[in-house]
């Protein structure tokens, strides 16, 4: 199932009840533009049926990344004409999520049936559709991340650059498969941007405020991580491994919050094995 959030009269987002997963209709004279494509294929083909409502060619699919949650509906939202836009790093993502996951049995994704990009880019492209539609790198979710901004609309959509929830729990930056001070250099560029509102990867439209929010929790994850790596030289790695995961708690990087205010905490734990993994 999927539920339409309409944010303007050029934008509006549909999110996947499978992992609050969103995917963006941009409307224009010229046709429209698509951010993302979702993973189930009964979610990419209803949100296919709400574009074909709007009775205009897709011109353009934008893939923020290529995690498969983002690029696997490709193939039932490209049309004949459509042309897909990737980062240049596109495949090293692909290839490092089939090395994660590909073997496990819940691993749904057959990456036999993706439908691959077009065009590729490096740092940052504009598409004319009668206003400009601004695309830049932002490296550290993932390094092929990119976000999608629309300067007249003062929207930014965000990819997994910006996690948000329900809009109840509150939602962590995710780093595992990217890199966190690239992270926060993207956030920092961010925070620069003309932006009143932002479309994140997954849940709800969330403020520039969540920008400061993200920052806060990654800043203070490594301050609390190298501190305790010089307190512990002299442990075992696989006792450090352990140590780590049991000291440095969700509550410490964000005071004033509780482990049940958020959603998917598991994602502190990955974001602490990634620290590990880069030592």
């Amino acid at each position: 199932m999927i539920t339409k959030t309409k944010i303007s009269d050029r934008v509006s987002f549909y999110t996947s009840s499978s992992g609050l997963t969103n995917g963006t209709i941009i409307e224009s004279e010229k046709g429209i533009v698509i951010v993302d494509s979702m993973i189930v294929p009964k979610d990419s083909k209803a949100f296919y049926e709400e574009i074909k409502k709007i009775g205009k060619p897709i011109k353009y699919l934008i893939n923020t990344h290529w995690h498969s949650d983002h690029c696997y509906g490709n193939r039932f939202i490209a049309e004949k004409e459509t042309i897909i836009i990737a980062h240049q790093d596109y495949l090293e993502t692909l290839k490092a999520e089939k090395e994660e996951l590909g073997k496990k049995s819940d691993y749904i994704t057959d990456q036999k049936n993706l439908i691959f990009p077009q065009i590729t880019f490096s740092n940052s492209l504009t598409l004319d559709m009668g206003f400009n539609i601004e695309i830049h790198n932002m490296p550290g979710h993932s390094f092929d991340s990119i976000i999608v901004y629309l300067p007249e609309e003062k929207i930014l959509i965000a990819g997994d650059t910006i996690l948000n929830s329900d809009g109840i729990k509150l939602a962590l930056p995710y780093f595992y498969w990217g890199d966190i001070d690239l992270l926060c250099y993207s956030l920092e560029k961010i925070g620069m941007y003309d932006i009143e509102l932002i479309i994140p990867g997954h849940g709800v439209q969330v403020t520039p405020d969540k920008i400061r929010f993200d920052l806060t929790y990654l800043n203070n994850l490594k301050e609390l991580f190298y501190q305790f790596l010089s307190k512990n030289k002299n442990l075992e790695l696989i006792d450090l491994q352990k140590s780590v995961l049991d000291k440095i708690i969700l509550e410490e990087c964000l005071p004033g919050a509780k482990k049940e205010d958020f959603w998917v905490t598991d994602i502190h734990k990955f974001n602490l094995q990634k620290l590990l993994k880069e030592m």
